[in-house]
């Protein structure tokens, strides 16, 4: 027996459209529904459905779909909602400009926008147990990184909301935004998805107003080893440092910090195999795969930038690409709206939901004319 009630995506499914062309219909009452009281979702009636599919009117939209049609932040956000069964945070994060990087990365700011959407969001797309508000949070998420303390409380602040933690990642998430991918109970992928090594960002030794990734401080030191070793050497022993070059460091670079940084260096491995070992991996039993995954994230690749993509990550059984036509275009789409947004409006960083964004905007010095970035995936 069919239902009489069916939902959103199920009737856009049915009759070839978009859901939140279902929800316009619904809105100016061209076609019956029951709206949800708590949650604000909508069912479709579904000879309501077929008898619109009949009318005139629908033919007529269906040429106007065909053609570019306006979509809200809002409508995007729900329809990833429907397709993968969960509430939406966004963490979209697009500086301008390499200047604008700092305040486009994840920090403890971050966490602060974060808890403000959880508390107070009124309507949710599926209620949670055992005290929590959330059955399901999805967080999608666009990142180049940031403070890797910062991105562990993120997520414990979506897990305590939240029975189920998910990651989409239409795009990128890297360095600190990949330990929180790898810190989900399941990832999304798209073909063009990448993830990439978790190197910890440290606050530099020469200069305290700037933040480097701490492999850097490494990779100074071995370039001025480097530099004074023998070409004729064949030693595996690393070279010294040149005295009076050693002098000048110990002179010029607080070697407090200096020191810190191999801290930092460690932590994010400790923290990258238990991200792997208790989520990502967390039904892998073959030991050296997990290993192999763990220096994949950390030590394998001399580039911070390396993309890994899902043919590695589909090797180590971590994320499912996503194949479904429909979840993947209302990926794009919320992807390009959000781009769109933020271009022509000076926005590096964006934490929003639904109904609220939250917006760090940077003002050009000499403003330019922006065009809106369009992303195919």
């Amino acid at each position: 027996m069919e239902d009489k009630q069916i939902s959103v995506k199920k009737a856009a499914e049915l009759i070839k459209v978009t859901p939140h062309y279902i929800r316009k219909l619904l809105r100016e009452k061209k076609i019956d529904g029951e709206q949800n009281a708590e949650s604000g979702r909508w069912t479709v009636d579904t000879a309501s459905l077929e008898k619109f599919r009949g009318t005139d009117l629908y033919k007529q939209d269906v040429e106007l779909l065909a053609k570019q049609m306006t979509i809200s932040i809002k409508e995007a956000v729900e329809d990833v909602e429907e397709n993968f069964d969960c509430d939406i945070i966004s963490y979209i994060s697009l500086p301008t400009a390499p200047q604008t990087a700092p305040f486009a990365m994840i920090d403890q700011n971050s966490c602060i926008f974060l808890d403000d959407l959880l508390y107070n969001q009124k309507e949710v797309y599926k209620k949670g147990t055992d005290g929590k508000k959330y059955q399901r949070i999805g967080l999608f998420l666009h990142s180049s990184g940031g403070i890797l303390e910062a991105a562990i409380k993120f997520v414990d602040i979506i897990r305590q909301y939240a029975n189920e933690y998910y990651v989409i990642v239409p795009l990128m998430a890297k360095s600190a935004a990949t330990a929180m991918t790898l810190m989900a109970d399941k990832i999304f992928l798209t073909s063009l998805s990448e993830l990439g090594p978790v190197d910890p960002i440290v606050q530099s030794p020469t200069n305290p107003n700037i933040n480097v990734p701490a492999s850097a401080i490494d990779n100074f030191l071995e370039y001025y080893r480097q530099k004074n070793k023998d070409a004729n050497n064949t030693s595996t022993k690393p070279a010294e440092i040149d005295p009076i070059l050693q002098k000048k460091l110990e002179d010029g670079i607080d070697l407090y910090l200096l020191g810190a940084h191999k801290t930092a260096v460690k932590f994010s491995v400790q923290e990258i195999e238990k991200a792997l070992r208790e989520h990502a991996m967390k039904n892998t039993i073959d030991e050296g795969k997990i290993k192999e995954a763990i220096k994949e994230f950390t030590e394998a690749h001399a580039s911070h930038s390396y993309p890994i993509t899902y043919p590695t990550l589909n090797k180590f059984g971590i994320g499912e690409k996503i194949t479904d036509d429909t979840q993947l275009k209302a990926v794009k789409t919320l992807m390009i709206v959000y781009q769109q947004f933020m271009a022509n409006s000076n926005i590096v960083k964006l934490i929003g939901n639904r109904d609220e964004n939250k917006n760090v905007i940077v003002t050009p010095v000499n403003p330019v004319q922006q065009i809106p970035t369009r992303t195919s995936l």
